[in-house]
Formats: C-alpha cells, sequence, structure tokens
C-alpha cells in the first residue's frame, strides 16, 4: 500500500518515474486539501495513478466540526501608482517579440507595483506592525521573492517592529529557531516565501497579509490553510488580502482569489 501526501504535486515527472518502480503497490491513496481540477493535464496525470476523487470534505465541513479555525477575508483595495499601466509601457523594449510581449509586460507588472512598490511595502508593514500590537497573535506575510520579502522588512525595521524573514536559504536549524521564537510570542511578524507554503504549522498565527498577489488556486489555499489549525483560544482568523486596482493583470488575479474564497465560503468584506 503506498500512501501519497499533498497529491497534487503526484503529476510531477519524479513522483511518474518513482510510481514505475511500485508495480507491487496493490492499494495507492492520494491525500491534498488542494487539487486543483482546473489543471486538465495535471489532474488527468494524477488520476492515472492514484484513480479518481473517493471522498471529498470541504473546508466549511471542517470548519462546522470545529476541526478548523473560521477565515474571515478582508479585501484592502490598493490602486497605487495610478498609472502603473503607463508606467510598465514606458518600460517595454521597442523590439520586444509580440509572442513575448504579454509575459514580459506582466512580469514588469507584478516588479514594479507589487515588488518595488514602496506605497504597498510601506502599507503592509504598517498593517502587520498594528496587528502585532494587538498582542493577540503572530501575523503571518506571504510574498513570492526574497527580493519583496526583504522591501516589506525595510519598512519593518524602519517602524521598530520586530520581524523574522523565512527563505529558502535557511537552514533547518535557523528555520527550527525562527518558528519556535514565534511560536513562544517572542516574535510576532514572520515574513514567508514560498517556503512557508507546505508543511510547516505555527498554531499562533492569527493574522495573514495576502502581499504576494497571484492566482494559483493550490498556493492560495495552502497559505491560508498556515492559519488554520484550531488551539484553545483560536477559532478565528483574519486574512487581509490586498486588491490591486491599478493594473488588469492584477486585478484579474485578485478577482480569482476571491473566487476562491466565496468557492470555499469563507467570509469575505
Amino acid at each position: 500500500m503506498t500512501f501519497v501526501d499533498e497529491c497534487q504535486h503526484a503529476s510531477a515527472d519524479s513522483y511518474q518515474k518513482i510510481f514505475k518502480y511500485l508495480g507491487n503497490s496493490r492499494v495507492k491513496i492520494g491525500l491534498t486539501g488542494t487539487l486543483d481540477k482546473d489543471k486538465k493535464v495535471e489532474y488527468i496525470k494524477i488520476k492515472s495513478i492514484l484513480g479518481s476523487v473517493i471522498c471529498s470534505i470541504d473546508n466549511d465541513y471542517m470548519i462546522k466540526l470545529g476541526v478548523s479555525a473560521r477565515p474571515h477575508i478582508k479585501l484592502v483595495n490598493f490602486s497605487k501608482p495610478e498609472n502603473l499601466e503607463d508606467m510598465v509601457e514606458k518600460q517595454m523594449p521597442s523590439n520586444t517579440p509580440p509572442n513575448q510581449a504579454t509575459l514580459l509586460k506582466y512580469q514588469l507588472t507584478y516588479q514594479t507595483g507589487i515588488v518595488e512598490n514602496n506605497e504597498r511595502n510601506k502599507l503592509i508593514s504598517t498593517l502587520a506592525g498594528k496587528l502585532a500590537g494587538l498582542d493577540n497573535g503572530a501575523i503571518l506575510i506571504v510574498v513570492n521573492s526574497i527580493q519583496h520579502g526583504e522591501n516589506i522588512a525595510n519598512f519593518l525595521k524602519e517602524q521598530g517592529t520586530e520581524y523574522a524573514f523565512i527563505r529558502g536559504a535557511n537552514s533547518s536549524e535557523e528555520r527550527e529557531d525562527i518558528l519556535s521564537q514565534v511560536t513562544s510570542g517572542d516574535i510576532k511578524v514572520l515574513i514567508g516565501s514560498k517556503v512557508m507554503d507546505e508543511g510547516v504549522d505555527i498554531p499562533n498565527i492569527r493574522y495573514m497579509v495576502y502581499a504576494s498577489a497571484g492566482k494559483s488556486f493550490v498556493q492560495t489555499l495552502q497559505r491560508i490553510g498556515r492559519l488554520l489549525r484550531i488551539s484553545a483560544d483560536k477559532h478565528e482568523v483574519f486574512i487581509f488580502d490586498l486588491v490591486d486596482r491599478n493594473s488588469e493583470f492584477l486585478y484579474n488575479q485578485a478577482k480569482k482569489r476571491v473566487k476562491y474564497y466565496k468557492e470555499q465560503k469563507f467570509e469575505v468584506k
């Protein structure tokens, strides 16, 4: 018998190769909280190994059962710089091949509107600092790049908010030390890169600032899952999602995330 945890990854070549050597495994069971059926090719590859879904339990059921905390989504509208799309157009090289233009435009939009957006990063740090002042739980700020995390960290440092930043370069001992300080309450604000998306359990995280934008179904729900472990004094959690309205790319991503929240029956305000 073979159990595959986080089986949303089972479409990867590495998983597919491993299963070729498990011909004598008569029962294969996959477990995941984030199976994206809209990714048709990946879903077919997973089904080829594990078969169709035989049991599905949604977040709403887990919350009503008292196993998971109830998430409250707070949408934070943001629209600076208002001329973001014009700024990006001016950065586009005149010799950009037509088949690469959309990708390059998005990359420039993300870099300018998210990673290097000082007003946005300052807002994130200010919000995290105020939440830390409530003294009733830790705050997780999620980012997709080291540079973005460092830019936010500069504002946290400037305003005197103590924080830690977990990234891929940290050793396992460093990560354990940081997580221990967050769990104990010595550190209130934690910036987390993609290494925080799975397999990390910090029971006292009550707040999340969704700073990274993006539209990945799996990533969105995995990140919120970092907060859902209940504890004696934690049955409600709060996610502050920045809705960027100054770019068609970024706004469409935000609308996707809101769609996921509503499908999971999370409270959205």
